[in-house]
């Protein structure tokens, strides 16, 4: 179990993936965008191309600057992205990405890696 300075405590045993403690102040600016005719094309290509993946089987480990996470809810295209050639996404364990990503897929939104 990884905890962090923030008093957040990340745990993945290979079956589940849990964060627990005080997720808000992560999880306020993470704003879902809408779907767009501007996009509609690139989320249900993503869709379709990428089988969403459980939060608990992403090695992060093996992650690069090159990849990037989508979580995209399937029932009306909402999606957040996570790019992971942003310093941000990739700081402290890629704990910003682990929150999200937990969070997002509470809310019913799959997740997808490219």
């Amino acid at each position: 179990m990884a905890r962090s300075s923030t008093k957040i405590s990340l745990r993945n045993d290979g079956h589940t993936f849990v964060v627990t403690g005080n997720i808000t102040p992560y999880t306020v600016g993470m704003i879902p965008k809408q779907k767009t005719e501007d996009c509609a094309t690139c989320i249900e290509t993503i869709m379709r191309k990428c089988h969403p993946v459980m939060p608990h089987y992403i090695n992060w480990e093996n992650l690069t600057n090159k990849e990037v996470i989508f979580c995209i809810r399937p029932d009306n295209g909402q999606y957040y992205i996570f790019d992971l050639s942003k310093k941000e996404n990739t700081k402290n364990d890629y704990l910003i990405p682990k929150i999200g990503i937990y969070h997002f897929h509470d809310n019913k939104y799959n997740i997808y890696m490219n």
